[in-house]
Formats: C-alpha cells, structure tokens, sequence
C-alpha cells in the first residue's frame, strides 16, 4: 500500500504540471475520508483509481512523444543540421577546434554546402590558424580559406 501511495505522490506534480489532472481536490478528499474511516476497501479502490489514471496519463504522454520525435525527425534534413552547425562555427570561431577533434569528416561538409570536403576545412584552418566566411559558407582552396 505504502508503495502505491509514493509511486502517486512522484507523478503528481509532472501530471499537474503537464496540466492532466485539473483538479486533485476530489480525489484527496476521498482519499481523505477512506483514510478517516481507515477502511482499506476505500484505500485500495481510491488508490487503485488513481494509478489507472496516472497510468492512462503515461501512455498519452508516451504516445505525445513518440510523435513529437517522429515529426522531428522527419522535418529537419540531415544536410540543413550539418550546414548550420557549420555556419554557427564558422561564425563563432569554433571551426579549428571542430577539424582538430575531427568533427567534421569528409564529404560531410561538402554534402551540406557543396563548397569544400572536411579535409580541406581541417587542413586550411591548420595552416592558417584563421577561418573565413563568406556570407554564412566557408570557401576553400588549395592555399587556404579565402574572404
């Protein structure tokens, strides 16, 4: 019994806070009155009502999740992700620091701005120790980043 009770009191505020459970008040009171008239008949049904909610309520969010993720991951090509982490690093400096620990593997780079392979951000970077950018996309050439 005891565990029933703490398995609800660790849901109740995520419930309440995903806005689920409008109105706790009805049921504590009737919990209230079943643990007044220590009549564990009341106790267990009470209890056993609410963990049939709270278990409805985890199947929902589980089933809200699962299509969040799934319209996620649908909506957001690969090739956009890898350009504008590329852009923010270039924009932020990071680009050196990316081709050193290998972050950007060829053909990566190339594939999201069909400008230049990894290789060549790593090695002109390397050489240079500066990055250019050229409205948001990195330029490559054999001697190095160009502006």
């Amino acid at each position: 019994m005891s565990a029933k009770v703490d398995a609800v009191i660790f849901k109740l505020p995520n419930a309440i806070t995903m806005e689920q459970v409008a109105n706790v008040r009805p049921v504590l009171k009737a919990l209230d009155k079943a643990i007044s008239a220590m009549k564990l008949r009341k106790i267990s049904y009470v209890m056993e009502l609410v963990e049939q909610q709270f278990e409805n309520l985890d199947v929902s969010v589980s089933v809200d999740e699962a299509a969040v993720e799934r319209a996620r991951g649908i909506s957001i090509p690969l090739s956009q992700v890898t350009r504008l982490i590329l852009e923010t690093a270039v924009h932020h400096g990071l680009v050196y620091h990316l081709a050193r620990a290998d972050v950007i593997r060829t053909g990566e780079v190339a594939q999201a701005n069909k400008v230049c392979t990894g290789k060549a951000v790593a090695q002109a970077v390397v050489r240079t120790g500066e990055v250019a950018a050229a409205d948001g996309a990195l330029t490559c050439s054999a001697g190095g980043p160009k502006k």
